[in-house]
């Protein structure tokens, strides 16, 4: 009888510790299954693939406004979003890519292209001058060209000059409205100047040196002083 008193309390010591044991086992699994759920919770699907961009097939470059303005100077020719510039930078890796015999047959295209690129460049250079010399031909792949297409081209401006604007203002009971403007004169060339950025707010820099391109009389103007040279 004594035998069975000292058992007793060895058996409900160790009934004790396989219900704490089995408790704590099914506290750890439930803790796992909530950590596991918060994870698929929190973790985002998966994106849907992008569908291919259609259109004109062009290298991609990093966009204008990520371009040092020193390094402007033809960045997105390659890149650019409106399809006149596009297409015609297309045409301008086919022919350089063609045979001799080959080129002679695309330059009536090219003509065409380059004629239509030129009216959207005309409208950039006053609206947008920044993105208009990003745009702008490299100067070796200018020089590879027909010179029927180069003839159609924008104009390298490289020089010292001033820069200088024009108030408008009429005549005493005049009442039209005369707008102001921005005038350049680089060497002996003189143009109606369209600035961007830090050159635009002060009306008049004289003996500056002045970077930029022109098309039929009107100046685009880079923002720096200094400018990368191209190849060529």
């Amino acid at each position: 009888m004594k035998k069975d008193r000292t058992i007793l309390p060895v058996v409900i010591l160790a009934l004790g510790v396989l219900v704490t044991a089995s408790y704590f086992g099914i506290a750890h699994r439930k803790a796992s299954r909530e950590s596991l759920t918060h994870t698929a919770e929190a973790t985002p699907p998966a994106a849907e693939s992008a569908p291919a961009p259609s259109g004109p097939v062009v290298s991609q470059g990093a966009p204008a406004k990520h371009v040092p303005d020193r390094e402007l100077f033809a960045s997105t020719w390659q890149s650019s979003p409106r399809n006149e510039f596009a297409t015609f930078a297309n045409w301008t890796r086919d022919y350089l890519d063609a045979s001799p015999d080959a080129r002679a047959a695309m330059r009536s295209h090219g003509i065409e292209l380059a004629t239509a690129r030129r009216e959207v460049m005309a409208g950039l250079i006053k609206s947008d001058p920044r993105e208009a010399i990003a745009n702008t031909l490299p100067v070796v792949v200018r020089q590879k060209l027909p010179q029927e297409i180069q003839a159609l081209l924008e104009e390298r401006v490289s020089d010292r000059g001033d820069v200088y604007r024009v108030m408008g203002i009429a005549n005493p009971g005049d009442n039209r409205v005369i707008p102001t403007t921005d005038q350049a004169r680089v060497g002996d060339q003189a143009y109606e100047a369209h600035r961007y950025g830090d050159r635009a707010l002060t009306p008049h820099l004289k003996d500056i040196s002045i970077h930029g391109i022109a098309l039929d009389g009107q100046l685009a103007i880079l923002d720096s002083p200094v400018r990368k040279f191209d190849t060529g």
